[in-house]
């Protein structure tokens, strides 16, 4: 019903808005007039706030500013403008249970819900992901602009069947070169050797690109030794909490049973700090594997019926046992308090949601996200911004995106409500800018329906 809602309140409030001005100019310099306005320093809102974009860039901000000629005005009285987010854990690809294929209604379902920028760690079909990367930078389709790591790299013994492992560092280098003029960062999955990540994070670091790592066979200290930016999937994915065998039910249980008080916990929180290493704890793709999970949205009307089938099916002859929910449901728990306590102490904790099946529904589990580190312990404006600066300072960007500053790119997010006093009015989407360019989200959602599982088209 909170979706239903939201969409006919926006309807209303985007032609009041539209009606008068948007028939009359280029669209080029617009005017955001009277909104609440939440920058993502962290600063207090600030009532009353006008914007001014042009070209694509924020040029002025502040109050009752005088701008004359012609431009479109959006009245944001009673709105609340945020600056426009990043997933750091966003794919483009699905898994359909008999296959894997990238979705180009994602984008859409990103884009509508606020998310203007996204970072992909690891992709099925990479030179897939740059094609529509690069169409998206052209102006060809629309969709957030895509920071991509392209394939994953991993040992020849992956556990993944479709990642091309490699069998040395020789092998891994040569698999390096190949893509390092093409991507943003480098992501390592659960098998890769230590002299593997080691020679990986030399290599990227003198090409300036990140590297982040889903881990298992190296440790999260080890890693953090030999230079590695940032950790997937928080301190579920650390392989110093749980024997060697990597099996996701034998690291959940170890990790639900582990002691938070334990001194090498402590000593690993200094070293996270320490090295600036940033964490992104995907908690909504554990959460759903919960039974009181409610999904984001209803994601079953962006999906086409075949899929639809075999998504069931697949959900059918994959269940989890009780004693492994169990695990999951203390694992969040121990999770949340782990990152309280990195937060707490200045640690750079992102927001991000691995959305490989549709129920983590791209753009609206970032939300999801964003309201279950409000339930582990963080504020709202915590919450904001680790989806909007922090994110923007663990992606490199901060310069461009990240917080409402003149000079920033005009990317943005109006909604109604106050995220700031009850984060889930992020989900009450009304405006989406992007590099000035305006989007209404209803539009963009319907274009969505029923896409997800048809091929990939533009």
């Amino acid at each position: 019903m909170r979706t239903k809602f939201v969409v006919i309140v926006s309807f209303i409030i985007l032609v009041s808005i539209y009606e008068s001005t948007f028939a009359q100019c280029n669209g080029s310099i617009v005017l955001i007039e009277n909104g609440l306005v939440i920058d993502g320093t962290g600063a207090p809102p600030k009532r009353g706030i006008d914007i001014l974009i042009k070209d694509g860039e924020i040029k002025e901000i502040g109050k009752n500013l005088s701008i004359t000629g012609c431009l479109e005005r959006i009245d944001a009285t009673n709105l609340t403008v945020l600056p426009g987010l990043i997933d750091m854990h966003a794919h483009l690809y699905v898994n359909q249970g008999s296959s894997i294929r990238n979705q180009r209604a994602y984008l859409n379902l990103y884009l509508s819900a606020g998310v203007t920028t996204i970072y992909s760690p690891g992709e099925y079909d990479p030179e897939g992901t740059l094609n529509l990367k690069n169409k998206i930078n052209n102006g060809i389709i629309d969709g957030p602009d895509i920071y991509t790591a392209g394939p994953y790299f991993d040992d020849i013994s992956s556990r993944i069947p479709w990642i091309s492992g490699v069998q040395s560092v020789e092998e891994l280098e040569q698999k390096y070169r190949q893509w390092n003029n093409k991507i943003d960062g480098v992501k390592v999955y659960t098998r890769i050797t230590e002299n593997q990540l080691k020679k990986l994070i030399e290599l990227a670091d003198k090409d300036e690109l990140l590297v982040t790592g889903h881990l298992n066979s190296v440790s999260a200290s080890k890693a953090i030794d030999f230079g590695i930016d940032g950790l997937e999937h928080g301190f579920i994915g650390m392989p110093e909490f749980f024997d060697k065998g990597f099996t996701p039910e034998s690291y959940i249980c170890q990790e639900s049973s582990l002691d938070v008080n334990n001194p090498k916990i402590d000593s690993l929180l200094y070293k996270i700090i320490d090295k600036r290493v940033f964490l992104t704890p995907t908690i909504v793709s554990f959460k759903m594997l919960l039974d009181d999970f409610e999904p984001v949205t209803e994601w079953q009307s962006f999906v086409n019926d075949d899929l639809l089938s075999l998504l069931v099916e697949f959900e059918n002859s994959n269940k989890i046992t009780t004693e492994v929910k169990n695990c999951i449901s203390n694992a969040i728990s121990k999770q949340n308090q782990l990152l309280n306590e990195l937060k707490n102490r200045g640690g750079l904790i992102v927001a991000g949601t691995d959305p490989v099946i549709p129920i983590i529904t791209p753009g609206f589990s970032l939300h999801r996200e964003m309201a279950l580190l409000v339930d582990a312990g963080f504020s709202p404006m915590e919450s904001i911004q680790s989806a909007t600066n922090n994110a923007a300072k663990a992606l490199r960007k901060d310069a461009l995106i990240g917080t409402l500053e003149v000079g920033k790119q005009a990317n943005m997010l109006i909604v109604k409500g106050n995220p700031a006093e009850d984060i889930k009015d992020i989900g009450n989407t009304v405006i989406v800018i992007k590099h000035g360019k305006i989007y209404n989200p209803d539009i963009l959602l319907k274009h969505s329906i029923k896409q997800i599982g048809n091929e990939s088209h533009d």
